[in-house]
């Protein structure tokens, strides 16, 4: 799965609000992306909700941030 890095960065500066109210609440960060007149809501995890989530039906193997890219590779083997 390639998934973008949850870093308090300046993408997420705008929501630093949201972000602290996720460390206390257990509730994920949410954006509206808007592309053209198409609108979606991303919600924001972390690596290890992630693996957490999959545990159920995936074996974690690893997990690599690509250079230079807002991106982590992970890597899942299906049970």
């Amino acid at each position: 799965a390639l998934v973008l890095s949850k870093t308090l960065n300046k993408k997420f500066a705008p929501r630093l609000r949201q972000i602290l109210r996720s460390l206390i609440f257990p509730k994920p960060i949410s954006i509206d992306i808007q592309h053209q007149n198409h609108q979606q809501t991303v919600y924001i995890y972390s690596i290890n909700e992630i693996i957490k989530a999959a545990k159920k039906n995936f074996i974690f193997c690893s997990s690599e941030r690509l250079p230079d890219s807002d991106f982590t590779l992970i890597h899942l083997i299906r049970k």
